[in-house]
C-alpha cells in the first residue's frame, strides 16, 4: 500500500511525500531435479517486509533557475526460513534459515538552468548510504553466519535540452552514473561479499510532435558501461543460488517510437529497439552449469565468458498497438490489438539456455453503456498460443525452462468512479 501527499507551501514551492509499505509471503515448492521422477524437492518459503519514505521539495519560479531535492529512506527485511532441499525420500542436502536486513538513506538534489528560452541545462547529485546485515543458521551443513557491511556512493547526472520550435520539438543529451550496492552471494560466511555494481550511461535523442501535435516521434541512441555487474549463478549440488561479479559489460543501441491519433477514433503506437552490442567485455572465472565430459549429466564449471552476449538482452524487439473506438448500441465500444516480437534471448550466461525468436498477439474488445461507469470486456492473450520461455534453470539431471502463459481467453468488468 502507498500514500501520497502534496502541500503547496508557497506559490513557488511544492512539498511532496510518498510513503509505502509491503508485506509479502510466499511458499514455493520446486521440482529441482527437472524430471518426471520425484527425486529432488526444494521447499523455499519467503517473507519480505519493506517500508519506504520519500520527501521532495520542488520549486517553480518560471525563470532562469529551479531546484528539486529531497531525502529517501528504505528499510527492508527478508527471511528465507526453513529453506530445504530434500533428495527423496528423506535425505536432506541443504537446510537453513537466512535473514537479511537493509537500511538505506539517500539525499539528492538537482538544479535546472535556463540561460535562453530554448536551452535547458540540468545537473544533479545523489548520495546513498546503505547498511546491510546478513544472519543465518544452516543445519545441513552445520554453521552460522553473522555479517554486517556498509556501502556508500555518489551518483551524478548532467543533461542539456534544446527546443527546436514552438511545437516543443527538442533534442537532448544526458550523461549519468548509477550504483547498486554490494550483496551477500550466499549464506556461507566464507564467501566474499559482491562488490557494488556501477554504470556510466550516455544517451542522446530527439522528441518531435507531428501533425499539429497529434503524433509524437521519439528517437534515442544509448551507450552503457557496466563495471562489477552482478549476476546470479546456481550450484546444482546444493540447489543454492549465489551472486558473483562479472567484471565489465557494454551495451549500445537505439530506439524509435511513434504514437498518436489518426482521426478522432483510431490511436496507434509502435516502437522498435535495436541493441547490436550487449556483451560481457570481461567475465573471467564465470560459474556455469554444463554437460560433463561423458555427456551423462550436468556439472558446475568455471570458464571465461568474456565477449559473450548479456543475459536477457535481445538484439531486436518490436511492439505495435492499435485501439479503435466507435459508438455502438447507445454506448461506446473499443477494439484493441497489441503485437510483440523479440529476437533470440539468452537465458543463462553460458549461452546454453536460450529462447529462439518469438512473437505474441493480444486482442481486447470492450463496451461501456451510455452514462454508465461500468466497462465490460472480453480479451484473448497470446492468441497464437506461442510457446516461449521467460526463464530457465539446470540441475544435475537436466535443463528446464519456465514457460510463459499460453493462450488465455477471459471476461472482465471495470467500474470507473
Amino acid at each position: 500500500m502507498s500514500l501520497t501527499a502534496k502541500w503547496q507551501a508557497t506559490p513557488h514551492l511544492l512539498v511532496s511525500s510518498i510513503t509505502a509499505y509491503n508485506d509479502i509471503k510466499s511458499d514455493n515448492v520446486l521440482d529441482f531435479d527437472n524430471t518426471y521422477l520425484n527425486q529432488a524437492v526444494l521447499e523455499a518459503p519467503y517473507r519480505t517486509k519493506a517500508f519506504s519514505q520519500e520527501v521532495t521539495l520542488t520549486t517553480d519560479f518560471d525563470g532562469i533557475a529551479d531546484f528539486a531535492g529531497g531525502v529517501f529512506y528504505y528499510d527492508v527485511t527478508n527471511c528465507a526460513c526453513n529453506l530445504k532441499l530434500t533428495f527423496q525420500p528423506s535425505t536432506i542436502v541443504t537446510s537453513y534459515d537466512q535473514h537479511t536486513a537493509v537500511h538505506s538513506l539517500a539525499g539528492f538534489g538537482e538544479l535546472t538552468l535556463r540561460p535562453t528560452p530554448r536551452l535547458q541545462l540540468i545537473g544533479g547529485l545523489r548520495y546513498t548510504d546503505e547498511r546491510k546485515h546478513n544472519y543465518g543458521v544452516s543445519r545441513v551443513p552445520a554453521f552460522t553466519n553473522d555479517r554486517r557491511d556498509r556501502f556508500s556512493n555518489v551518483s551524478a547526472r548532467v543533461s542539456a535540452r534544446y527546443t527546436l520550435n514552438d511545437d516543443d520539438a527538442n533534442v537532448y543529451v544526458t550523461y549519468s552514473t548509477g550504483f547498486k550496492s554490494g550483496a551477500y552471494p550466499s549464506l556461507s560466511p566464507t564467501t566474499p561479499v559482491t562488490r557494488p555494481e556501477k554504470i556510466r550511461a550516455l544517451e542522446g535523442g530527439l522528441k518531435m510532435p507531428l501533425a499539429q501535435g497529434r503524433i509524437l516521434l521519439t528517437a534515442a541512441a544509448f551507450h552503457y558501461n557496466y563495471t562489477d555487474i552482478q549476476l546470479s549463478s546456481l550450484d546444482i549440488n546444493t540447489a543454492t543460488s549465489s551472486l558473483q561479479n562479472a567484471g565489465k559489460a557494454k551495451v549500445s543501441g537505439a530506439e524509435l517510437s511513434v504514437s498518436g491519433k489518426i482521426g478522432s477514433r483510431l490511436t496507434l503506437n509502435s516502437g522498435i529497439s535495436w541493441m547490436p552490442e550487449a556483451k560481457y567485455t570481461e567475465y573471467l572465472n564465470a560459474a556455469i552449469v554444463r554437460p560433463n565430459a561423458a555427456g551423462t549429466s550436468l556439472e558446475n564449471a568455471f570458464v571465461n565468458l568474456s565477449g559473450t552476449r548479456l543475459v536477457r538482452a535481445p538484439e531486436v524487439t518490436v511492439n505495435l498497438g492499435a485501439n479503435y473506438t466507435t459508438p455502438l448500441l447507445g454506448g461506446e465500444a473499443s477494439f484493441s490489438a497489441n503485437y510483440y516480437y523479440s529476437s533470440r534471448v539468452v537465458l543463462a550466461a553460458s549461452g546454453r539456455l536460450a529462447q529462439k525468436p518469438y512473437h505474441t498477439l493480444d486482442l481486447r474488445v470492450a463496451f461501456t453503456p451510455e452514462r454508465s461507469p461500468v466497462e465490460l470486456s472480453v480479451y484473448a492473450t497470446n492468441v497464437t498460443n506461442t510457446y516461449y520461455a521467460n526463464g530457465g534453470q539446470s540441475s544435475s539431471a537436466a535443463d528446464s525452462f519456465y514457460s510463459a502463459r499460453p493462450r488465455e481467453i477471459g471476461f472482465g468488468a471495470r467500474v470507473r468512479l
